[in-house]
């Protein structure tokens, strides 16, 4: 989907500099729980998965070829952001770190959702 790399940092500028826990809650924690994945998916805390996100609170500009998707282009092309990820963990290895992607394809697993 277009856009969808960008949508926190968009996110985030929206709302402003004091808006990080407005912003966890409505892109991970929220979602987590309606796909009955929380806690262990939404949380940061002891047994749920070590994913984050370490951002860099400094002006950026979007281009469609800073994104990672399959699309090669995106709704926000030209936007100025207040912050963008800097370091990506996932399952508790650093999977993007100074630009560089280094996460290992099919290293993802399937999560069985709680009802």
């Amino acid at each position: 989907m277009p856009g969808v790399a960008a949508r926190i940092a968009v996110l985030r500028t929206a709302l402003g500099p004091e808006s990080w826990p407005i912003v966890v809650e409505r892109t991970s924690a929220a979602p987590a729980r309606l796909a009955g994945l929380y806690p262990r998916k939404g949380a940061l805390a002891i047994g749920s998965d070590a994913d984050l996100v370490i951002w860099k609170e400094s002006a950026r500009t979007i281009a469609a070829a800073d994104t990672r998707d399959a699309v090669g282009s995106t709704p926000y092309e030209g936007m100025e952001v207040a912050a963008w990820p800097a370091v990506v963990v996932s399952g508790g290895t650093i999977v993007v770190s100074k630009g560089e992607d280094s996460a290992v394809a099919g290293s993802g697993r399937f999560l069985a959702r709680h009802t």
